[in-house]
């Protein structure tokens, strides 16, 4: 509490050899200088207690706003205007059914109905042809065989990945694929992965419900050898012994013989010039060694050469974009324009990839593009109206309408490349409809066919969601029970009342000022019980009369008792009202006037609750005007809405939080350290570090005063004692 204790300043004294309990008398004259430090630290105790009074106001006004305005809780969420029905459904005398809900509201009436031919909404939809699920390799060149012995890819078939080891020896794409069929069989099953050669290259299938995918590790060669000092030498080992050279049209792989040790560059340009000599020929490619690295370069400038790392993958004919039997939706479109039934003509250059979708043109470069932006901008261009899709479990991609209904089309053409072709978006006859949801409607009397662009309408006020085709019929009961919309209006007044008594309860609490924080040395006078008591007591009305917790209580107490415009009720009216100004704002319900006004009202009593004004929150917080005009017109749930977000809203409005977050802040928001309690608390633990400063140096002094009292009397003794003795003679 008084931040001060026996450790506050570490120097160790040796005291008390002239027979003064300096260390005694040190202490008391301190306990007076400590006064200082513990006054300062019972001002920040108290702020520090005000700061979690004012979060147990925010934490209780959250609980609250979770409950009764979370639109993620549809069946508690005040704001919805369904949760006061006042009827109850029964499909077939069940609660629920497969292919429609009904939610009756105003204007309903009980009764029997029969609800058939049921068929939903379309939407416009082109379901393209299936993207080729074989992974085809390129042709295989010696180089690739050569590099093949010791490399390892990884192969994830379904989720499950493994590493498969290649061996040496292998010189052609048949033993290649043999090799590859067997170590899969055993790795992921028979049956599984197919793998076969054909005109030099591997091909790869599998079921199109699977996904495989091949990875593959490099050897270390390239940066080991070609791309490091080397003055201190090097070790060649299996991983670090390889490296492609292009030499004009002829590529070979340079190996070094692994466990051999080279003690510098030159010892390795050396083994390395012998190599490229064997490979391509004599006195055509030259390494050389500059600053302890290899430099490799041809010996005649117009033929190009170029060094590479060995990539596995690369080295079984495949790529990073062309690797896996599903489209890869990342890779530049130019690098896997024929991973499709329809290979692409592209070209790789600007704008060569053009279609049209609903009159918006799209205009791509398939060397810099790949699906996933494509599918972006198609699916972000509002006047296509469409939605692109890729449906990964049968490798096809979808193009869909926004919207429902027979109005609902999608035509689409390519301009260059053909890539809607390619994917098979072209639809058939020119345009691809929509189709309008319909419904058989009988009520008893008269049977009636209803067709509405979308899954969701209203008929005799009872809103429709449709959600699945049903050749049948369904028995639809409609019978008045509020009982459910009661009891949660009940629930609503209940919490509302234990939150205003919350905040009632913390403005008219008594302050005991007799009852300052402890300072550490008065508990540890204390038992834990006292302690408790005693706190309880100081912690009171420190909220006494708050400013913010009054204009909460007024907030609420306002929102409740003023008439919605419009609808012509209040609260009272519908059996919802206080009885005396001494609940301080509790409210109590008449069931059975609020049952009756649910029954036969329910339109007004579900605008007085839901009503919402066309003013903005965010403009009316600011704005006097506007404030005023939205209260007028908000139903009461808004209004309360608006007095829990003016206290505890975490977005800013011109640069503030809620009143109550930008007093004490909130946990898990950032302005837990951005508040205005949280500043003076810093600013008293400041003035209480600069106190403890000036402790240490009094301290210091009075032990130096001490010190030198003692020297005097020591002095003094000695004195003494030789006056002694000289009488003694």
């Amino acid at each position: 509490m008084s931040y001060i204790n026996t450790t506050y300043n570490s120097i160790t004294r040796m005291t008390g050899l002239s027979g003064l309990d300096v260390d005694s008398l040190v202490y008391q004259l301190m306990q007076i200088e400590r006064t200082k430090v513990d006054s300062v630290s019972k001002s920040r105790q108290l702020l520090v207690w005000k700061q979690e009074q004012y979060r147990e106001i925010t934490s209780a006004l959250q609980s609250f706003s979770n409950e009764y305005l979370n639109s993620l809780k549809a069946a508690t969420d005040m704001r919805n205007s369904s949760v006061y029905s006042a009827f109850a459904v029964k499909y077939n005398g069940q609660d629920t059914n497969s292919y429609f809900t009904v939610s009756a509201g105003s204007g309903a009436r009980a009764g029997n109905y029969t609800i058939s031919n049921i068929t939903t909404a379309k939407t416009a939809k082109i379901a393209g042809s299936a993207a080729a699920d074989v992974i085809t390799g390129k042709a295989l060149t010696e180089a690739d065989f050569k590099s093949l012995a010791g490399g390892t890819v990884s192969v994830e078939f379904n989720g499950v990945k493994k590493d498969i080891t290649l061996s040496d020896g292998i010189s052609n794409a048949a033993d290649l694929a043999s090799e590859l069929q067997t170590k899969l069989n055993a790795a992921f099953g028979s049956g599984k992965i197919t793998v076969n050669a054909e005109a030099g290259a591997l091909k790869i299938t599998t079921d199109y419900t699977n996904t495989v995918t091949f990875s593959g590790t490099t050897n270390g060669g390239y940066n080991a050898i070609l791309n490091s000092d080397l003055s201190n030498g090097i070790t060649i080992t299996e991983q670090n012994n390889k490296f492609r050279v292009k030499l004009g049209g002829t590529e070979k792989v340079i190996t070094l013989d692994a466990g051999t040790k080279y003690n510098d560059a030159s010892e390795v340009a050396s083994a390395i010039q012998n190599l490229v000599d064997n490979e391509f020929g004599s006195g055509r490619i030259k390494v050389d060694v500059k600053d302890n690295k290899i430099v490799i370069e041809s010996e005649n400038p117009d033929t190009e050469l170029s060094v590479s790392a060995v990539d596995y993958l690369q080295s079984i004919g495949l790529s990073s974009s062309n690797n896996s039997n599903k489209v890869n939706l990342s890779a530049n479109i130019y690098d896997i324009r024929d991973s499709f039934e329809k290979p692409l003509t592209v070209t790789g250059s600007e704008n060569d990839i053009s279609f049209v979708i609903n009159g918006q043109t799209f205009t791509f470069n398939s060397a810099t593009t790949s699906i996933s932006k494509i599918m972006a901008a198609v699916n972000s261009n509002t006047d296509a109206g469409v939605k692109m899709s890729y449906d990964s479990l049968n490798n096809r991609f979808i193009l869909e309408s926004r919207q429902t209904g027979s109005a609902a089309s999608i035509t689409v053409s390519d301009l260059s490349g053909g890539f809607m072709n390619s994917l098979g978006l072209i639809p058939a006859d020119g345009v691809a409809r929509g189709s309008d949801a319909s419904i058989t409607y009988s009520d008893g009397e008269k049977t009636h066919t209803i067709t509405r662009s979308t899954n969701s309408f209203t008929v005799d006020g009872m809103t429709f969601n449709l959600q699945k085709d049903f050749a049948g019929s369904v028995d639809l009961s409609v019978t008045s029970d509020p009982t459910k919309a009661v009891e949660l209006i009940k629930g609503f007044v209940q919490k509302y009342n234990e939150l205003l008594d919350k905040v009632n309860t913390k403005l008219s609490e008594e302050r005991e000022y007799a009852y300052e924080p402890l300072t550490d040395d008065q508990k540890d006078a204390m038992k834990e019980d006292e302690i408790k008591k005693w706190e309880e007591k100081a912690k009171s009305g420190l909220l006494n009369g708050d400013s913010i917790l009054q204009s909460i209580v007024y907030g609420l107490r306002n929102a409740v008792i003023e008439s919605v415009e419009g609808t012509g009720l209040t609260l009272a009216s519908i059996g919802i009202k206080s009885n005396s100004w001494a609940d301080k704002g509790k409210l109590y319900i008449d069931e059975e006037k609020l049952k009756s006004a649910l029954t036969e009202n329910p339109t007004a009593v579900i605008d007085l609750f839901t009503k919402q004004s066309d003013v903005m929150y965010s403009t009316a917080a600011t704005n006097g005007t506007a404030r005023s005009e939205r209260f007028k017109e908000n139903g009461i749930i808004y209004r309360i809405y608006d007095v829990i977000q003016d206290n505890i809203r975490t977005t800013t409005i011109d640069g503030r939080r809620g009143a109550l977050l930008e007093k004490a802040g909130m946990i898990g928001d950032r302005s837990l350290y951005n508040n205005t309690l949280y500043n003076q608390i810093v600013d008293y633990d400041k003035k209480i570090d600069r106190l403890n400063e000036l402790l240490i140096d009094k301290e210091n002094h009075y032990y130096q005063q001490f010190a030198q009292l003692e020297t005097l009397i020591n002095n003094m003794n000695t004195q003494s004692t030789w006056l002694a003795q000289q009488f003694m003679r």
